[in-house]
């Protein structure tokens, strides 16, 4: 059985700090460990600001990072 989960790529926009995200990011991959998720899908929401899309990169860049 595979589980898979979706989040979007505006996860961590209202996260002040880049400490902060990273915390967030962190939580969120230790959350989907806990529960054995095979695959994480980040979607896209609609267009993104510059911000936006750091934040997103940074996601992606930590959860890769943590497989």
């Amino acid at each position: 059985m595979t589980l898979e989960v979706a989040i979007p790529d505006t996860s961590l926009t209202n996260v002040p700090g880049l400490r902060e995200k990273t915390m967030k990011a962190g939580l969120i991959a230790r959350a989907l460990a806990i529960f054995r998720v095979n695959r994480i899908i980040v979607y896209k929401t609609g267009r993104l600001t510059s911000g936006q899309r750091r934040d997103a990169e940074l996601l992606l860049r930590i959860l890769q990072y943590m497989d």
